[in-house]
């Protein structure tokens, strides 16, 4: 995507991290179905084990990129990652999530994980009211009543950051596309 300073002026930059991802978004969930991953006692443990991937491979992609941003909490998103991570086993060998060239980049990779655990309560809910109360799952919600102020925060920064220039706007979306890439290889187990 090419923009000119107008069109920065006139869309969000969320509009188009939604455009640019929405095919690979539908891609994953059709191809992951974390409900069902989820509910089956027998496979439960190494979709746990791949979001555990996922969210540690974030943290060590994403930390040198992010820590610093203002207003971005990345030390508390953070942390609920490496919780996850902390109480298994994980593939240290396994790839993880591809480390951004830019902070740009990492803002786009950075929507993805946050609109993973933004799903994660939907998930969650649904399990619940399947009777799945494992709490091995509560990763699922880790800001809990907290999720909507974190989202709207990792937001904001998105749209500061891409309001600068057209070049910033469309790295983050390069690495929203990248986070979604990984995102699939990561939790279908799909190779490289």
């Amino acid at each position: 995507m090419q923009y000119t300073t107008r069109q920065i002026a006139a869309a969000s930059v969320l509009s188009d991290l939604r455009t640019a991802t929405r095919g690979l978004h539908e891609a994953l969930e059709s191809r992951f179905d974390a409900i069902a991953e989820l509910s089956d006692d027998r496979r439960r443990p190494l979709a746990i084990q791949r979001y555990a991937q996922f969210y540690t491979s974030a943290h060590a992609a994403l930390h040198d990129l992010l820590a610093d941003v203002r207003n971005l909490s990345f030390s508390t998103r953070a942390e609920s990652w490496l919780a996850l991570g902390a109480s298994l086993p994980l593939n240290l060998t396994a790839p993880g999530l591809t480390r951004p060239e830019t902070q740009a980049e990492a803002l786009g990779a950075l929507y993805v994980v946050e609109g993973s655990v933004l799903g994660g309560r939907i998930i969650q809910r649904t399990l619940r009211s399947k009777g799945i109360n494992d709490p091995g799952l509560n990763f699922l919600d880790p800001y809990g009543e907290e999720t909507g102020r974190m989202w709207r925060g990792l937001i904001e920064v998105i749209e500061q950051a891409g309001a600068q220039a057209p070049a910033e706007r469309q790295a983050i979306c390069r690495g929203a596309v990248r986070g979604f890439q990984d995102a699939r290889r990561i939790l279908c187990g799909d190779p490289l």
